[in-house]
């Protein structure tokens, strides 16, 4: 759980430790990537996840109009399934080569990478649905809109085709949006509490007993306090005020606007690629890299049927097989 930069400081980076022991295989993950704006943001899986326009894919608003974070922390999840594969691949290709090598993983890359067609860009459907969905969406956060409208105007055009939260560890609607704080250490939500003037809250503190009704009343007192705090400045503001404080804090996005974050590009998680049917199309590239074994996107989707010859040739069929059962409307494809 060290942010980025702190395993070089103790010596324990993959480029120190393999020096020592070049067959290591070392796999290493961040919240936003090792690279960019973004590197050395703290994040937890509610922060990362609102910022990979996850939260807002998911839709839920709570009695305030403010997002829900997803349950369980799927990108979490999702990094560790992913960093565990390409371990076991580099394990392949060390016993083949005797070569380790460093693998790195991001919440950020791995909750893109399960939104699939929600993050990728593709012209000839961009055109009648993303960006008229965008437009319209940036023209109410303009007017100042609050973030429950600005889900219902992407809800109605993504519909038109296909135990209470923590007082930091939960989403606030802003001026012009909503953030996401992911705090999970007193030393962070101290550090809200400095920002929002909250030290009157003592939920921290040995005496406060969360099953008493009297102090649950107190906490929904202090939460609606901070609400109305946070509905009075515009997101830039506030993501400003608690990265200085070192609290971990995203704003929540739409995945639609995620191909062009200057953090996802930074990263270069977005693979330009030529559809044989629809044309250009930008979508999200492998889940993790590896420094020995690279991975890459290829080539887009193939279309339905585009090696069902291929296939029955390998399996043994003649052409004249293959010919008939296509006349037959059988296999379909060339």
């Amino acid at each position: 759980n060290y942010r980025p930069g702190v395993a070089a400081r103790l010596g324990i980076d993959y480029e120190t430790l393999s020096a020592i022991h070049p067959t290591l295989i070392y796999g290493n993950l961040t919240g936003f990537g090792p690279r960019g704006p973004m590197a050395g943001a703290g994040a937890t899986d509610i922060a990362a996840t609102a910022y990979a326009g996850l939260v807002a894919g998911d839709g839920k608003l709570g009695p305030g109009g403010e997002p829900q974070g997803l349950t369980p922390a799927i990108a979490d999840y999702t990094t560790g399934a992913a960093i565990g594969m390409a371990i076991c691949a580099a394990l392949l290709h060390r016993e083949r080569t005797g070569e380790g090598q460093l693998i790195e993983g991001s919440l950020l890359q791995s909750a893109l990478a399960i939104q699939d067609v929600y993050v990728m860009r593709q012209p000839v459907t961009d055109a009648s649905m993303r960006d008229p969905m965008m437009e319209d969406v940036d023209k109410l956060r303009a007017a100042g809109a609050p973030y429950a409208d600005q889900l219902a105007r992407r809800n109605e055009y993504r519909n038109s085709g296909a135990a209470p939260p923590r007082l930091y560890y939960r989403s606030y609607v802003a001026h012009d949006g909503a953030i996401v704080l992911g705090c999970l250490t007193r030393a962070t939500r101290d550090g809200a509490r400095s920002v929002l003037d909250m030290q009157h809250d003592n939920s921290d503190e040995p005496e406060f007993d969360s099953t008493d009704p009297e102090t649950r009343r107190q906490t929904e007192v202090w939460m609606d306090e901070i609400e109305q705090k946070v509905r009075q400045l515009p997101v830039a503001h506030w993501l400003q005020l608690f990265r200085d404080a070192g609290v971990p804090v995203a704003p929540v996005q739409f995945p639609e606007e995620l191909s062009d974050d200057p953090q996802v590009e930074a990263m270069g998680i977005m693979v330009d690629l030529d559809h044989e049917i629809t044309g250009p199309q930008r979508v999200v590239g492998p889940i993790v890299s590896m420094s020995k074994t690279p991975l890459a996107a290829r080539r887009a989707s193939p279309a339905l049927g585009s090696h069902t010859s291929e296939l029955l040739r390998e399996l043994g069929l003649s052409e004249t097989e293959i010919d008939d059962y296509r006349a037959n409307n059988i296999i379909g494809g060339e």
